[in-house]
């Protein structure tokens, strides 16, 4: 259990789809968390506190998958109506 008085600051972490591994992208010490996903794909993410005297708790360890997954995509849709005899 959390006492959510002793917060001090939360941490953001990524999760590489291909490698499995994590890596921390941002601190903050209030919620929520700023984050710019660095391109398209699928992102999964956790969220870890530290508390007063710097102890930290639910850092993401290894295999653990996400909390949350985002799929970011930004390619416009590509549209080839045919009929008619003609392409337009």
């Amino acid at each position: 259990m959390i006492n959510i008085e002793e917060v001090t600051s939360y941490k953001l972490w990524l999760k590489n789809a291909v490698s499995g591994t994590w890596e921390q992208v941002a601190i903050s010490e209030n919620l929520p968390i700023t984050y710019e996903a660095p391109g398209e794909g699928i992102h999964g993410f956790r969220v870890s506190v530290v508390l007063e005297g710097d102890r930290e708790f639910l850092i993401p360890q290894g295999t653990e998958d996400a909390q949350v997954w985002f799929c970011v995509d930004n390619t416009p849709p590509v549209v080839k109506w045919t009929g008619a005899g003609k392409t337009f």
